[in-house]
């Protein structure tokens, strides 16, 4: 029989090890910085924040973009505090813009259909959807910098073939 190495002997009773090993991976998302993007939806949902925060999250996988940091296969992500002034107003623009629909166009129904879960993929029914994004950079009123997101919808003919920002023109 081998002798067993005394680093064996450390990790094997280590209860640390076993908790990793036992923890659910997460991803890590990036938020999006200026720039120009073409994005395809991972997910859209609700949830909170450890201390309780109720907000939205926007996950995407980025197709094309003129930014290096956010590069082709990066993710990229827009969240939105549900406790802040602008949030209900800015997840309207979104769905609107993302759907192409009127300000009418959105409703309850819709807003709840985006939001839930397709029992296929377990993810948000605009998941799988691209998005044009371009983020651009404001100062608040407090004088600090904030990056705003403009969403604009790929049309349905071009969702298809749409994998660089040139596809979309």
């Amino acid at each position: 029989m081998a002798k067993q190495n005394q680093s064996d002997d450390i990790f094997s009773s280590d209860p640390f090890l076993d908790e990793i090993a036992g923890a659910k991976p997460t991803r890590q998302s990036e938020y999006f910085v200026p720039g120009h993007y073409l994005v395809q939806i991972i997910d859209f949902k609700r949830a909170e924040t450890r201390k309780r925060r109720p907000f939205i999250v926007l996950e995407t996988t980025v197709l094309d973009s003129d930014v290096a940091e956010l590069s082709t296969g990066s993710e990229a992500s827009w969240m939105q505090m549900l406790d802040s002034d602008l949030a209900l107003a800015n997840l309207k623009n979104f769905i609107q813009r993302a759907l192409n629909l009127s300000e009418k166009g959105v409703t309850k129904e819709i807003i709840a259909k985006a939001l839930s879960q397709n029992p296929d993929t377990g993810r948000s029914f605009l998941s799988g959807l691209k998005i044009e994004i371009v983020a651009k950079e404001i100062t608040t009123k407090a004088g600090n910098p904030f990056t705003v997101l403009s969403f604009i919808n790929v049309p349905a003919d071009k969702q298809d073939q749409a994998k660089r920002l040139v596809d979309l023109k």
